[in-house]
């Protein structure tokens, strides 16, 4: 962290959720916030698992990261915990007085940020709470915790309550130009093939569906001219591997090699999206394109691009290849006349 940096204008905006997709989520509150400064710029407090500095590389908002280093997480172990418990709000709380920060959004209900911020010295800490009582909010917003809303959600009502409103701010990720034109020589194949990406990892075994039933997807989309693109990250090359030594085709693409910017430069140019609960379908979803995901128990669709397949039994593992195949035909069949035989 570079402690010579100070932004008396720029605001700070925290947003600790440590996925890709969580970033994703909060993207049109970031510009939102960006919008009404006077810098036209964010300072963002959020956890490097984020990717964030590299999901926004296309957008002009971020003046500057700093990077949360506090993840309860099993497989986060390893990351450095140093704000962590409560000598970690002290500590986070120093290292954010460096900044002289005037305003600070927190978009999380924990009082451990509100808290770090009050003790960092920021004048002005807009977030929202369960508690009735938040001495770390100046501007706090109540939000009953048995209310069915999501962290998105409360935080949308939060800016909304501030008069910040997100429709207008809510369209695809902006993409660096050098991403799109590798994508495009990537994706080389004729335009009028149908392009289908695999999201084929996530965050726990109990979120994927079998590698065994992807690969027998893959090999009916393949037999139906499709293009298959199986994107993910370098824990998802294993099963990627897996994948293209069952299926080795032309059309067959492992792209699990690649970027944050040039996995969503391959997404835009796809016609669809199947696979798990993961960040890729929030990518999808964020560059319009329909798609399939594969839920366990617990889930949230959020967005009418999003076709959820459950199973009674709420487990991945249910669903089978055939329902899939059902879902996927109907709408090829119904978009592009007839497309599969």
């Amino acid at each position: 962290m570079n402690h010579n940096i100070k932004s008396e204008l720029s605001p700070l905006v925290v947003q600790p959720l440590p996925g890709i997709g969580d970033a994703m989520w909060y993207l049109p509150h970031m510009r939102a916030l960006a919008a009404q400064s006077p810098t036209k710029k964010i300072i963002l407090l959020t956890k490097e698992t984020s990717k964030a500095n590299e999901l926004l590389m296309g957008e002009e908002i971020i003046e500057h990261y700093i990077w949360l280093q506090r993840d309860r997480r099993p497989q986060a172990l390893q990351i450095n915990q140093r704000h962590q418990g409560v000598w970690g709000s002290f500590k986070l709380a120093n290292d954010l007085r460096m900044y002289h920060f005037e305003t600070a959004w927190i978009l999380h209900h924990s009082i451990f940020y509100a808290n770090a911020c009050r003790w960092a010295g920021i004048k002005n800490r807009i977030g929202h709470t369960p508690h009735k009582w938040c001495h770390g909010l100046t501007h706090p917003l109540l939000i009953d915790k048995k209310l069915p809303l999501t962290p998105r959600e409360k935080s949308t009502n939060l800016l909304e309550g501030q008069g910040l409103w997100l429709d207008h701010y809510d369209y695809p990720l902006y993409i660096i130009p050098q991403a799109q034109q590798d994508a495009q020589q990537l994706l080389h194949r004729p335009n009028n093939l149908i392009k289908v990406i695999l999201g084929i990892g996530a965050s726990g075994a109990e979120k994927c569906w079998p590698i065994e039933k992807f690969i027998e997807l893959t090999k009916w989309l393949l037999q139906q001219g499709c293009q298959v693109i199986v994107c993910g990250g370098p824990h998802e090359q294993p099963l990627a591997a897996q994948v293209m030594a069952s299926c080795a085709h032309d059309n067959l693409l492992n792209c699990t090699n690649q970027t944050v910017q040039h996995t969503i430069a391959i997404i835009k140019l796809a016609t669809l999206y199947i696979g798990n609960d993961t960040s890729l379908m929030n990518i999808a979803v964020n560059q319009r394109k329909k798609s399939w995901v594969f839920f366990g128990p617990t889930y949230t669709v959020y967005s009418d691009l999003i076709t959820p397949m459950i199973t009674a039994s709420a487990q991945v593992r249910d669903i089978t290849v055939d329902d899939v195949q059902q879902h996927v035909k109907e709408y090829l069949l119904n978009c592009y006349q007839n497309a599969l035989v």
